[in-house]
Formats: C-alpha cells, sequence, structure tokens
C-alpha cells in the first residue's frame, strides 16, 4: 500500500465518521438536558476526529509534493527546506 493509497482510506474513514455525525445531529433535536449535552460533546468529538482524519489524509497522499516545502533562513544566511506537516 503506497501513502497515497493510505491516505485515500483515512479519507473513506472520514466519511464514516461524516455519516455517523449527521445521524447524531438528527438524534440531537430530540435530546434535551444532559441526554442533549452529553450527544453534543460526542458530536464535537467526532468533528475533531473528522478533522484529524482529513488533515492526515491531506499529508499522506501530499508527502512526496515539493509544493508544500517552504525555505527558511537561518541566522547565518544559509537556506534550508523544512517540510510543513
Amino acid at each position: 500500500m503506497t501513502l497515497y493509497e493510505l491516505g485515500e482510506e483515512y479519507l473513506r474513514q472520514n466519511d464514516i465518521i461524516v455519516d455517523k455525525i449527521h445521524s447524531l445531529n438528527r438524534e440531537l433535536k430530540e435530546k434535551s438536558g444532559n441526554d442533549y449535552i452529553v450527544l453534543k460533546g460526542n458530536i464535537l468529538i467526532l468533528y475533531q476526529m473528522s478533522r484529524e482524519l482529513r488533515d492526515t489524509a491531506y499529508k499522506l497522499m501530499h508527502y512526496y509534493d515539493y509544493s508544500d516545502r517552504r525555505v527558511y533562513r537561518k541566522h547565518s544566511g544559509d537556506c534550508f527546506s523544512l517540510k510543513l506537516g
């Protein structure tokens, strides 16, 4: 499996989590009180997981892209590359 394929798998897992978020958001309308607060907290955790999956997928799928590199200068004036992510 290549890094790109692994990134695609991360995106597929993200799709599953996004579907779960939509499902829980529909459930949220029927909840109140403590149940509402607990469910909302779970949804927020899923949003964070989704974001991390998308970020990781992007990094994996673009690991070898040189367009993500930026040049920084040391105090001595020497240049070096630093891969972001």
